[in-house]
């Protein structure tokens, strides 16, 4: 170590302590100016919650952090507390708790678990730091080193430092395996001397002294914490790919001394699985550890057998082109849970039937094939569309099979069609009706063999529901039944050519169908001869309007009609048995109307005025 980096820290410190006399403050009482020199980092750690004050307002920055509190404090700053570890630490809590437990801890078995799990902290160095006779002694300085190298990721490369001489002159008292951490603690600037060339190794450290390094070590590491999936991984280049909750991807290098870990047991980049979850943690932007847990999720997915492997940590591993939206594929592996569920076209089989090119629908559940229902490649479905639908994922062919079930056939980016012999016809020309045989090829259409008949029908509209896939519901021989419309349907109203917003109720239709698809529909009013009896609510003599409320007796209900009155509508007074005018009736007079309906508009022919 050269004295003139240790004179450079000196005067930094003395220009720390000048800035903070000029303008000094404080959130605790007892963080007295003479306490300046750890001011800022007391209050940051205090703001992020890492080193906490006290409930009476003070920080007490001379009282002496035990063992405990320096192995909680570090836990927190790498993380324990972060969201992301929240289902980090909840499954390695059952494989470390019940030992963390054991030590009868006042606090802190959380961040002890914690840094069991991530390889900061060794089970066998719990009873130094914990043990009973240790747990509350004062951490010495010496000690601290080891904590901070640790946090670092650094022990293991420190260990095969070759032993320099430091320059402190208390070097004698520094235990020897301890000096390797000194000097890299040292070299990094997260701790120095007590005075020029003194490290003062057994002296404990004080709160004040503690909020300090960890201020350092937090700005020196710039550690940042996400969890994300595994969505590809190649060890032998070396790069490992997530994708987060919002879809984003991101890459990493993995290098020599990237801690990778799965539930708190170290691998190799061999051992990765897509689809495990992992906490990543980077170091100043680099890939500093990913530590794996199993997702607790159940997920499933449509796919296609690409390999078929046995691996000696995690038995059976099936590799799958998974099936995305639009026909795209995602590579993915899991491994075969031990109590897998396997069947093959419809009946009992076990893994070793299978084989590459199947196809597959799996169900995946804590990282592991639960249930696996696999078929060959290729499939024949015959039977009768009864819908032709447009989803997320493309022309949906609703079929009802020889088996009357039910089958929904998605299609793929090629498909060829014949329908009626015709083979230059795509999907458009496949409606509800057609009787079909179907290729499914993992599970999407590649061709379709269609035959469809043309036929007419007459009768009267109930409904008509203008969708994506539009459809009316017809009326014939006393029997309702829904038709969709054919996308090049042509529609008349009246013989004047229309759309499917021109089509009224109740009127008469002429259909014809090509299988159960309307291909042409021509609607026309049906006039029905109505009498009714009631009283006036109001009457608008320019619209030619009366609104007139009468008892249904069919109905057993009061009902309001408005009632249309034109130039050839007769309208007679009873009291006086002359003809009379619209302006003449008024709201309240009783009257008896003749007329017509007519697609829903009732048109008066006679008008009697009663009283």
């Amino acid at each position: 170590m050269k004295k003139f980096k240790l004179m450079s820290l000196v005067l930094a410190m003395v220009m720390v302590l000048s800035t903070f006399t000029m303008s000094f403050a404080s959130t605790f009482a007892d963080v007295t100016e003479s306490y300046a020199w750890a001011s800022e980092a007391i209050e940051s750690m205090a703001s992020e919650k890492i080193i906490l004050g006290y409930e009476d307002g003070t920080f007490r920055p001379e009282k002496t952090v035990s063992k405990l509190e320096s192995l909680v404090l570090a836990a927190r700053v790498l993380g324990v507390n972060d969201d992301a570890n929240e289902d980090f630490i909840s499954t390695v809590y059952d494989k470390f708790g019940l030992d963390v437990e054991s030590y009868e801890l006042p606090f802190g078995e959380n961040e002890i678990v914690y840094l069991l799990a991530n390889g900061t902290l060794l089970e066998k160095e719990l009873s130094d730091y914990i043990g009973s006779s240790n747990v509350n002694q004062g951490l010495k300085r010496y000690e601290l080193a080891v904590i901070l190298t640790k946090a670092m990721g650094a022990e293991e490369k420190v260990k095969q430092n070759l032993v320099s001489v430091l320059d402190y002159s208390d070097e004698s008292e520094i235990p020897s395996y301890a000096k390797k951490y000194v000097e890299y603690v040292t070299e990094q600037g997260l701790m120095q001397g007590v005075s020029e060339n003194e490290f003062s190794p057994n002296t404990t450290v004080t709160r004040a002294q503690m909020a300090v390094v960890l201020y350092k070590l937090k700005a020196l590491a710039g550690f940042e914490r996400f969890s994300a999936i595994v969505s590809s991984v190649d060890p032998l280049i070396g790069v490992l790919r997530f994708k987060d909750k919002n879809g984003e991807q991101y890459g990493y290098t993995i290098k020599d001394e990237t801690s990778l870990r799965f539930e708190g047991e170290k691998i190799s980049a061999d051992d990765i699985v897509v689809g495990y979850e992992g906490v990543i943690t980077t170091k100043n932007g680099s890939l500093f550890s990913v530590d794996f847990i199993t997702p607790d999720v159940e997920e499933s997915f449509k796919a296609s057998i690409s390999s078929i492997a046995k691996s000696a940590k995690l038995g059976t591993v099936i590799k799958f082109n998974k099936f995305l939206e639009n026909t795209e594929t995602e590579s993915v592996e899991f491994p075969v849970s031990d109590t897998v569920v396997v069947n093959f076209d419809g009946e009992p089989s076990s893994v070793s039937a299978l084989k590459t090119g199947d196809y597959a629908e799996v169900t995946v559940k804590k990282g592991k094939v639960t249930i696996l229902n696999a078929k060959q490649k290729t499939e024949i479905v015959k039977g009768v569309v009864e819908d032709v639908t447009i989803g997320t994922n493309g022309v949906v062919l609703t079929v009802l099979n020889t088996d009357d079930r039910i089958v929904e056939c998605i299609a793929g980016n090629t498909v060829s069609v014949n329908k009626n012999s015709k083979t230059t016809a795509t999907l458009a020309d496949i409606v509800a009706g057609d009787s079909v045989s179907i290729t499914l090829e993992y599970g999407y259409i590649t061709k379709v063999i269609a035959t469809s008949k043309t036929s007419n029908s007459t009768g009267f509209v109930e409904e008509i529901h203008i969708t994506d896939n539009p459809k009316v519901v017809i009326k014939l021989n006393g029997e309702s039944k829904e038709y969709a419309l054919a996308n090049s349907v042509e529609i008349f109203v009246n013989g004047v050519k229309g759309s499917i917003y021109d089509l009224r109720l109740a009127t008469s239709a002429k259909l014809t169908l090509e299988s159960d698809t309307i291909t042409k529909i021509e609607t026309s009013p049906v006039e029905t001869v109505t009498q009714i009896s009631g009283t006036v609510d109001l009457v608008n003599a320019a619209y030619g309007l009366i609104q007139v409320t009468y008892f249904d007796e069919a109905m057993a209900q009061k009902i309001t009609q408005s009632v249309f009155v034109g130039k050839n509508t007769k309208i007679m007074n009873n009291s006086t048995g002359k003809e009379a005018s619209l302006k003449t009736i008024a709201a309240g007079s009783h009257i008896t109307v003749i007329g017509s309906i007519s697609s829903g508009v009732f048109e008066a022919t006679t008008v009697i005025v009663i009283g």
